[in-house]
């Protein structure tokens, strides 16, 4: 098997939102890093956008930003957009799309008032927020060398943010927080929006048929080669579901751990 088919066999591997995701921002922001591109060009600027600049938009969203930040941040989206796409939203790839976009939206919409050029971080804190929403209680290690139980984990993010950053950004995460637990409260009373048909159509289930050990059956493309919609990869969801983790590298149970 060649290179390119082995990744992209991994590749295939990503629930398929996640995959976009990932594969977005990193298309977005390497050439920055290389020195490809300007990040001037990526940043919101109302003004900008209204003079037709309307790919400032999605960018704002994707663009990662430099340095350990960055990586810390890439790592945090991918684990737990995972564990929700595999988890909450299990074959309903449709549905976690539409509520990202949703949530985008409004945290677009709070964001004007405060002057925001970067929605990257403050989507991340939505996610993590709907995530510790989910396992409150779920321990976790941040950074390495503070443990303290998932629901706590968005506001050590925005404390470190106004540490690192200042008041104003911590201000901004904020509401990707508010955003978050209006996300959550939706969920959880039942209330959250569909997805449309046009966007069932183009992003999909997240699931597809396959020959499972057992016969024809629903095979996560993540796990192609496990059973069918039960048994094993039904508790490798739920163990993924249970440790959604942030900022995890130090010596806490990591997400797909063992």
């Amino acid at each position: 098997m060649s290179l390119f088919a082995q990744v992209n066999q991994e590749l295939l591997k990503i629930p398929p939102v996640t995959r976009t995701i990932i594969l977005s921002t990193l298309g977005v922001t390497l050439p920055s890093l290389l020195r490809l591109l300007s990040p001037y060009v990526l940043l919101f600027l109302p003004d900008r956008v209204m003079q037709g600049e309307v790919w400032r938009v999605p960018t704002s969203f994707l663009y990662g930003g430099s340095g350990i930040t960055f990586l810390f941040d890439l790592l945090t989206l991918y684990r737990n957009s995972v564990a929700l796409e595999e988890g909450i939203y299990s074959g309903r790839s449709y549905d976690y799309a539409y509520h990202l976009l949703l949530s985008s939206l409004a945290i677009l919409i709070i964001n004007l008032p405060l002057r925001s050029y970067l929605h990257s971080h403050t989507l991340l804190l939505s996610l993590v927020t709907l995530s510790s929403r989910l396992n409150p209680e779920q321990p976790i290690n941040l950074m390495g060398f503070l443990s303290l139980p998932l629901k706590y984990l968005p506001y050590a993010m925005l404390g470190m943010d106004a540490v690192l950053s200042g008041p104003l950004e911590a201000g901004r995460g904020l509401t990707g927080v508010i955003v978050g637990l209006g996300w959550s409260l939706l969920l959880e009373r039942r209330q959250a929006p569909g997805a449309p048909e046009w966007v069932k159509r183009f992003v999909g289930s997240g699931l597809r048929v396959g020959v499972t050990a057992g016969g024809s059956g629903v095979v996560n493309p993540g796990r192609a080669g496990g059973a069918g919609a039960g048994g094993p990869q039904r508790r490798e969801r739920e163990e993924v579901r249970a440790t959604v983790t942030g900022h995890n590298w130090g010596q806490g149970r990591r997400l797909g751990a063992e």
